[in-house]
């Protein structure tokens, strides 16, 4: 069955969508608005969201449980809290414009990878919480990352740029595939106790002896200071094609 196109211009189109009881294209390109509004398609069958670039802000939940939602084609700058959380279906998201991301956005998605826009500082709580399949993640500019904003994901290596400045509780919490952590910032970032816990971390690369020297005697790194050792490219490359050769995820 070919699936309906909703075009969205007005509040009615959308509440006439939103009871359609199969999956649908929605058409928001004929629409002036610059925001997506807290809930307004939450839970619908949406399947593909089309909108214009201009569309700047998406509301809190406001495709929060679209489990048909695959692909969101737009370049929004503000995700609100839950925007897309338990979207179950997507994939794939293009994040080159976002500055802004709320709690909680992305959560129980099915996203594959993560790569921060230019503009984008802070990872907020929760923000790729149970994104199972997310196993590419390219940090970009960040400075924080909040608690639990990685947890229970499938990332096997992390790289953590040169500005990031804390990572929250239980960040990584339950990432049992985590092995190889890169580390570009030459101050530790502020650790948290369990910021690591439920993970398998077997390599921890640091910039220079200096920095290897702080991150050995730095609160909670300290714990992890018999793994670390010095960033060689040659070195992590080998270990990168090792886990790629034999380490074969399960439940995935």
């Amino acid at each position: 069955m070919k699936e309906k196109v909703f075009t969205i211009v007005s509040d009615k189109d959308i509440k006439k969508a939103n009871k359609f009881n199969y999956n649908f294209i929605a058409d928001f390109t004929k629409s002036k608005r610059t925001v997506i509004l807290p809930n307004e398609f939450e839970g619908s069958k949406v399947h593909i969201f089309l909108c214009r670039p201009t569309v700047a802000t998406i509301g809190k939940k406001a495709f929060s449980s679209c489990t048909s939602l695959t692909n969101f084609g737009g370049l929004p700058q503000i995700i609100d809290d839950q925007a897309f959380s338990f979207c179950s279906s997507l994939e794939t998201f293009e994040f080159d414009n976002v500055r802004s991301i709320g709690s909680g956005a992305f959560e129980f998605t099915n996203l594959k990878e993560f790569n921060a826009g230019k503009d984008l500082k802070l990872l907020k709580d929760n923000t790729f919480n149970g994104c199972f399949h997310l196993a590419n993640v390219n940090l970009g500019n960040i400075e924080g990352i909040g608690h639990h904003c990685f947890a229970s994901t499938g990332i096997t290596s992390i790289t953590l740029n040169k500005e990031l400045r804390k990572i929250g509780n239980q960040a990584f919490e339950a990432c049992i595939y985590l092995k190889n952590i890169i580390c570009l910032c030459h101050e530790p970032p502020r650790l948290c106790e369990s910021s690591l816990i439920g993970t398998n971390v077997e390599k921890i690369w640091i910039p220079n002896k200096e920095s290897l020297e702080k991150y050995k005697t730095a609160k909670y790194w300290s714990d992890y200071a018999d793994i670390m050792q010095l960033i060689d490219w040659d070195a992590i490359k080998a270990y990168l094609d090792y886990l790629k050769k034999n380490f074969i995820k399960t439940n995935y």
